[in-house]
């Protein structure tokens, strides 16, 4: 019976750091499409006819600022699910 359950335990935590690498996977491909998102934003900011365009400005710096905070969030959900995998994997 110890083994069944030690096998049952080592099954759960097995699915545990694959949904824990799942979940890392998607966040840093969210971290990408967001970083590039905001270089084509700062490069439509660089564009002549925007630059004298302070209503497409705003526009951009708002999309720009949410990008931006949606980033940081981003990379707090990787930090957080990086130390969860290292104590995952520690123990």
């Amino acid at each position: 019976a110890v083994n069944k359950l030690d096998w049952q335990a080592q099954k759960a935590e097995q699915a545990r750091i694959r949904k824990i690498e799942n979940s890392l996977k998607k966040i840093e491909d969210e971290i990408a499409a967001l970083e590039e998102e905001i270089s084509a934003i700062d490069e439509e900011c660089a564009k002549p006819e925007n630059a004298v365009n302070s209503a497409k400005l705003n526009e951009l710096a708002a999309r720009q600022q949410e990008c931006r905070e949606r980033l940081e969030t981003c990379y707090e959900t990787w930090e957080d699910l990086s130390m969860q995998l290292d104590g995952a994997k520690d123990s």
